[in-house]
């Protein structure tokens, strides 16, 4: 099957179904171009192996997952859940973290969470709804004792979470996003973010 083919039969079939297909080997190059920046980009289909016949160096057998749409409340919780599930603490972090989700892991919340330019750096209005209703139904924690939003997974927010499926490669980038914003601390987010996406700042930062 050639890789442009087998795009187009992906995009037909059921979400959380495994598709085993074979490709020639001297299609394989194009077909991990394809997924890459067509199926991975929007994180919807993950390779999960691939077996070549020993007496045929020229084909190869790849076993390909369609996981089903997550949603911006998806990743919220998420990202409350890996790094040992440690909380978010203030909502820069928590939009800030969330706005690389969009830039730098899964586009396709660009539009369910609509960042603008702010003050200090993008900010959605509808993230903050998201948070609140997420509370609402018992799934996060929003802790405000010292005046600073604490944000933390609750039990039921992990229960909710085993019913949905990540790719692993999300799920390490998420981590690594978390647990990078951490060490840079507040500051250092806030620069990062500045200087790699100045257009959605409203304030001059220096460096």
């Amino acid at each position: 099957m050639k890789a442009g083919r087998l795009i187009e039969v992906l995009k037909q079939v059921s979400p959380d179904t495994e598709v085993t297909c074979g490709v020639t080997i001297e299609d394989t190059p194009t077909l991990f171009t394809i997924n890459l920046f067509d199926l991975e980009r929007v994180q919807k289909y993950e390779v999960k192996s691939v077996l070549t016949k020993p007496d045929d160096d020229k084909y190869c057998t790849l076993l390909i997952k369609k996981y089903k749409d997550l949603t911006a409340k998806d990743f919220i919780l998420q990202l409350l859940d890996v790094d040992n599930q440690k909380p978010i603490e203030g909502n820069l972090f928590i939009q800030k973290e969330m706005f690389l989700i969009v830039k730098e892991v899964y586009a396709d919340l660009e539009d369910e969470l609509s960042f603008i330019a702010y003050n200090y750096g993008p900010y959605s209005k509808k993230l903050t709804y998201l948070l609140e209703d997420l509370e609402k139904d018992s799934l996060i924690e929003i802790d405000n004792s010292d005046g600073n939003n604490k944000y933390r997974i609750t039990d039921a927010g992990r229960e909710y979470l085993k019913k949905k499926t990540f790719a692993d490669d999300i799920k390490r980038k998420i981590h690594n996003l978390k647990s990078g914003s951490n060490k840079l601390g507040y500051k250092g987010l806030l620069r990062y973010v500045y200087f790699t996406y100045p257009e959605y700042f409203k304030i001059i930062i220096k460096k």
